[in-house]
């Protein structure tokens, strides 16, 4: 039996028919085929299909429907339809059973068509025997046995499959290796895809995020008909996370040829996104300006040091200090003597109910808690509130009458209200860091501040200041801020009203009772981030060491305590969606019912299927953020890269560190690099080593060739020669390809020189004379232009792979002050771009503990062809 493994299963609608042959429209069926002549289609992502992509020879036993069966595999090939006529099929791999080596060619246009020659030809030979014309039939078998012999010499040469264009090649078959990790740890926590360059990490991701949304996912997995919902709809199924903009435009296109819905919504760079995300929880409110405005001094320095120890402390510090709060709340209102209130028995019963309560170890027991105060109390709260309500209207709303009656006040009055707006942030920050209590359960006050309605304004700002005013007759903590202050000496009438004797009274209840009733929302959710101004600010005081001091005061102290740096954005949004996650699980109604902003942008958010790309280039804390956003239902996390092509400060030093904080992730490993020349591979694995002091455990695909390209090194001061000797390089590759130019790009130090280089080099009459480009490609742009050499910044190629790679100026990074492994990984990163070919241009030699590099290359200065 012959199988073709299909990448999706196309319905074909078949209908019955009747006596007389007619269709039958209502006896419509689906049927799932692509295929059906000479033999039998197969899904990709289905067991059986895993089986044939994983195994090309052997017995193998298979559970069917009708019981288990064992199947003798004999052989497999694989290959891509080409829509170009001289081009049927490329990319073409053929293994035979008991032979281990693997058969691979670009195109089988050649081999077929010496195939139809020798058809022809032994047709001809027939002909020559029967007419016994003896020398033409000898003529005939020779130029067979010469054509079926050039057939076996084309078929027994291993060749790469040549880049025309800076482009992730296009693999709808993986390996048996990738095949299986993509199949592996489904929806059961964290997964790693780490390997070496062109091993196809990010090929078996996007592959990964095909299978588990496609629907033979139900043979692996069971799943609900909430899950169901959820997994086979791509607007709520998966995210794919990059580091950056280039990369995840460049990758798309392969998305697409998986039919992935690859666009903004799905394709996100996490640090842009991480600014949406912090709008769309209202932690920072351009309107209000609160609680936060965005941190831009930080440069790409980090406020939480980068290891595992220090962000779990840190993440378990806020948790405690956040529990502890809470507890200091709840122990306040059992301390209060509520004898002297007219509310006394409800006061009491409160108190009698919270005994013993109030300290909850963990969030779900504060949740719970917090829940059945409001179910019990809500009423008996809402009475006593009421009459504060109806009193607080009255006297402010008297005092509006007579403001208004008195014009000119009113304009004093006004006067002030327009100077703190135009004083803006900084005055609400003076009021805020005055009362450091920050009065939150007075929020439906401070809802309109903004009012271009005078008379509303004036009414709000009122109501929040007789309520203090009366408070204050019951409470000696109330403080009255800068703003306060200014207000009472244009309306001294405030001072004093006939009913503050009972609206103090139910004032007090409303901020130590009322506010613990208020539920879950008011008390966790809302409070949030003036616990957490809290806890940076002990963290500071403390010297705590897991963060770095002098920013964290610039953020207390020079800002005012009103910033959010970028390490605390996903700190924030990690520790609140935390929150929600274990709403979702535990009180499932209540998540239901609640609505704030952190609620529903997390589950606008939250995804079953999260991928990060590149992932070594992200902060711990960064990637516990977007791990955060799993979906309640079903969820599975993976991420690849390799430690070796991190180009961050504060990327992740090895994967270990993730799994030091992300208890039960697996690692699987590919080892086999389908891009690069062993030539080229071996310069990368030597760097691999020197970096990490191990051995790098990945080999190339391609066999090795005494003929391949060796690395060239060109040594010069002089610009010219350098430019001269890149220019005859690139001409000897266009002649090397049949005067065609495959994807050549050329790397340099600094971004701010590629217009110009790409001037010097362009108008070189040896490259412009056989109408070859160039191109300056800033922020990594105009990917896919054919007949260019691209010139790109050292740190814009991350993903990119072209057939030929040179590094100019490269002991130029040497002034860059990089740090000494990471100025390795530019380079290792750099040079696993390339397929073949790898030229680097230097001022000065390479010394030190770089100068093994050198010893990887032709230093002679010659052409490839010696």
């Amino acid at each position: 039996m012959q199988f073709w493994i299909i990448v999706k299963e196309a319905t074909l609608v078949q209908y019955n028919r009747d006596f007389h042959g007619n269709l039958i429209p209502e006896s419509a069926f689906a049927e799932k085929t692509t295929y059906k002549h000479d033999g039998k289609p197969i899904s990709r992502d289905s067991k059986l299909g895993g089986l044939l992509i994983q195994f090309y020879e052997g017995k193998h036993m298979f559970q069917t429907p009708m019981g288990e069966v064992e199947i003798e595999i004999l052989n497999q090939a694989s290959y891509t339809p080409s829509k170009r006529e001289d081009e049927l099929a490329t990319d073409i791999l053929i293994k035979l059973a008991g032979n281990s080596k693997t058969y691979s060619f670009q195109n089988i246009s050649k081999i077929l068509s010496l195939q139809a020659e020798i058809e022809e030809e032994r047709a001809k030979l027939e002909q020559a025997r029967a007419a016994r014309e003896l020398e033409e039939a000898q003529r005939l078998v020779d130029r067979i046995e010469s054509k079926e012999s050039e057939i076996k010499s084309y078929l027994a040469k291993a060749q790469g499959f040549i880049r025309k264009y800076a482009e992730l090649r296009y693999q709808p078959i993986l390996d048996p290796i990738q095949d299986s990790i993509r199949r592996s740890k489904i929806f059961d926590g964290a997964l790693i895809i780490n390997g070496g360059p062109g091993t196809g990490k990010t090929t078996s991701l996007i592959q990964r995020i095909k299978f588990l949304i496609s629907e033979t996912i139900k043979e692996y997995f069971p799943l609900s008909s909430s899950q169901s919902n959820i997994l086979f709809n791509q607007k709520t199924s998966w995210i794919f996370y990059s580091p950056n903009e280039l990369l995840a435009l460049f990758l798309r296109n392969s998305m697409k040829m998986e039919e992935l819905k690859a666009d903004d919504e799905r394709v996100k760079v996490w640090g842009t996104h991480k600014n949406e995300l912090i709008r769309g929880y209202k932690l920072v409110d351009t309107a209000t300006k609160r609680p936060f405005l965005f941190y831009n001094k930080s440069q790409g320095e980090k406020l939480l040091i980068n290891q595992p120890r220090n962000i779990r402390e840190v993440i378990s510090g806020l948790n405690i200090f956040f529990l502890e709060v809470q507890k200091d709340k709840l122990k306040r209102v059992l301390e209060i003597d509520v004898s002297l209130f007219k509310w006394k028995n409800t006061g009491l019963s409160i108190q009698k109910f919270l005994k013993g309560k109030e300290e909850s170890k963990d969030m779900d027991g504060l949740i719970r808690l917090f829940l059945n105060l409001n179910e019990t109390y809500k009423t008996d709260s809402d009475q006593i509130v009421a009459e504060y309500s109806q009193l607080i209207k009255l006297v402010a709303g008297r005092i509006c009458v007579q403001i208004a009656k008195e014009p000119e006040r009113a304009s004093e009055v006004a006067d002030l209200f327009n100077q703190w707006k135009s004083n803006g942030q900084e005055a609400d920050e003076e009021e805020e860091d005055d009362d450091t209590e920050i009065e939150s359960e007075d929020f439906e006050e401070k809802e309109s501040q903004l009012s271009v309605d005078f008379e509303r304004e004036l009414f709000v700002k009122l109501k929040s200041l007789c309520r203090k005013q009366a408070l204050r007759r019951f409470d000696k903590n109330t403080k009255f801020s800068k703003r306060d202050q200014e207000l009472f000496k244009l309306i001294p009438e405030v001072e004093e009203q006939e009913e503050y004797e009972q609206i103090g009274q139910t004032a007090f209840f409303k901020k130590y009772f009322e506010r613990i009733i208020k539920g879950v929302l008011a008390n966790i959710l809302r409070e949030i981030p003036m616990i957490y101004k809290k806890f940076r600010r002990k963290q500071w005081i403390s010297k705590n060491g897991n963060w770095d001091l002098q920013i964290l005061e610039r953020l207390i102290n020079t800002d005012k305590n009103s910033r959010i740096h970028p390490d605390e954005q996903a700190l924030l949004l990690l520790f609140i969606n935390e929150i929600c996650f274990r709403l979702s699980k535990e009180f499932k109604q209540l998540y239901g019912q609640l609505n704030h902003p952190y609620l529903n942008v997390y589950k606008a958010h939250c995804k079953p299927i999260i991928a990060i790309d590149e992932a070594t280039d992200f902060a711990i804390i960064d990637l516990l953020s977007i791990c955060s956003f799993r979906h309640p239902e079903l969820s599975s996390i993976t991420l690849s890269g390799d430690v070796m092509q991190r180009l961050t400060v504060s990327g992740l030093n090895s994967w270990e560190d993730f799994i030091e904080v992300v208890p039960g992730t697996e690692i699987k490993n590919l080892e086999v690099s389908y891009r690069q020349s062993p030539t080229l591979l071996s310069l990368a694995q030597s760097i691999y080593e020197v970096s990490t002091g191990k051995k790098a455990e990945y080999k190339s695909y391609i066999e090795k060739d005494e003929a391949e390209p060796r690395p060239l090194l060109f040594v010069s001061e002089d610009e010219e020669e350098k430019l001269n000797w890149i220019s005859e390089r690139i001409l000897e590759i266009y002649r090397a390809y049949g005067d065609t130019i495959p994807s050549i790009a050329i790397f340099m130090p600094d971004e701010s020189h590629l217009d110009r280089f790409a001037r010097q080099l362009g108008n070189l009459d040896i490259l412009s004379d056989v109408g070859i480009l160039v191109k300056a490609c800033k922020d990594g742009e105009v990917l896919g232009d054919k007949n260019t050499v691209r010139i790109f910044s050292i740190d814009k190629i991350k993903g990119l792979e072209f057939e030929a790679v040179f590094f100019h100026d490269f002991d130029d990074l040497l002034n860059h002050d990089l740090p000494d492994d990471l100025l390795l990984k530019y380079l290792y990163v750099g040079l696993s771009r390339a397929t073949f070919y790898l030229g680097l241009t230097l001022s000065e030699e390479l010394d030190g503990d770089l100068k093994f590099i050198s010893d990887h290359f032709d230093r002679t200065g010659k052409n490839w062809r010696n």
